[in-house]
């Protein structure tokens, strides 16, 4: 087992924290820590291990990977109430870090079940270990292995400057996480609405929504385009329009949330309508569909087609593009009385 100099350690820690530092996705993290400890504190065998500690159910990353098999899953699962670390971590609320020599000797070791199922397999006789704080019943453990020599003062130091880097960045990936729990459950929530949205930060469109994809498509531009047309992104709550689209940006921190909306064309008002029949037609004009106007207006789509029928009746035109062409120019329209 390689040692290191106390340049290269320091070297070490400072490479480990800003790797940590920088750590958002959670369910890499584990395999970074794994790498980070291997570089600070040399040993042969590295495990994350998620243990529930009512059943002991155990759910271990690892490097090298893919050392554990079922068999020792198993037998780890069984015996690991006689591990004293984890005793000390299940019962005591320890997080270490933490030598197994200073809790127990060699040969009262080579005694136990777990040494005897789950350290001789993998040739380990040393450990240290230090723990991260998550939600119970959760328990969380990080276990750095050796086989010939134990574990120095020099490598428990290490492991208790990184500690706190440790927790943060299990904390800050876990944020990360619930955000993007959030921002997945926001945009299903926005596409079961039919909103026409695009999500824009750092000059990028990171979400669109299928109804404004559909529209910017209709508009013949594209999502990016978005970006950079001019006063859409630098001025929030201005409207700006374009292709027969009004695109609105919301200001949020910074970020931007633009807001498509087609511009029918349909007048607010006209004297052979009534404004139930001018609101569906402004809203079919958007190309929305019967259930959509349906939905959008609180009718029934059995409505929104007698609607139309009425509007287009009187209107003497046959069908929407016809009917919003006579709104645009009331005098194509055939004036006749209700």
């Amino acid at each position: 087992m390689r040692r290191l100099t106390g340049q290269q350690r320091i070297a070490s820690l400072l490479d480990a924290a800003a790797a940590l530092a920088g750590a958002t996705d959670l369910e890499a993290y584990p395999s970074l820590v794994l790498e980070v400890l291997a570089a600070v504190v040399p040993n042969e065998l590295g495990a994350w291990h998620e243990i529930d500690p009512e059943t002991n159910r155990v759910v271990a990353s690892t490097l090298p990977e893919g050392v554990l098999d079922a068999g020792l899953y198993a037998a780890f699962e069984r015996y690991v109430g006689q591990n004293p670390l984890y005793v000390l971590f299940r019962d005591e609320g320890a997080t270490g870090p933490l030598r197994l020599s200073d809790l127990i000797a060699s040969d009262d070791l080579h005694r136990l079940e777990f040494y005897e199922h789950v350290f001789r397999p993998l040739a380990t006789e040393h450990q240290i270990a230090v723990g991260i704080p998550s939600p119970p019943p959760q328990l969380i453990a990080i276990t750095l292995n050796r086989g010939r020599d134990d574990f120095t003062d020099d490598d428990l130091h290490a492991l208790t400057v990184l500690q706190p880097h440790l927790l943060s960045g299990y904390d800050r990936c876990r944020t990360h996480a619930g955000l993007r729990r959030e921002a997945a459950r926001l945009q299903l929530a926005i596409e079961a609405a039919g909103l026409a949205v695009l999500h824009v930060a750092d000059g990028a469109v990171l979400h669109v929504s299928g109804r404004a994809a559909s529209l910017l498509e209709r508009a013949g531009l594209e999502p990016d385009d978005v970006v950079h047309l001019a006063g859409v992104l630098d001025a929030p709550g201005v409207p700006v329009v374009v292709g027969g689209l009004q695109l609105t940006a919301l200001e949020s921190l910074d970020e931007r949330i633009v807001v498509v909306e087609p511009v029918s064309g349909v007048p607010d008002s006209h004297p052979l309508l009534t404004p139930r029949e001018i609101a569906v037609l402004s809203t079919a004009a958007e190309g929305v569909t019967a259930a959509g106007v349906a939905r959008r207006l609180g009718i029934s789509e059995r409505t929104v087609h007698t609607h139309l029928r009425n509007a287009y009746r009187k209107l003497g035109v046959p069908n929407l593009a016809a009917a919003v062409s006579a709104l645009r120019r009331p005098g194509l329209g055939r004036r006749k009385g209700r």
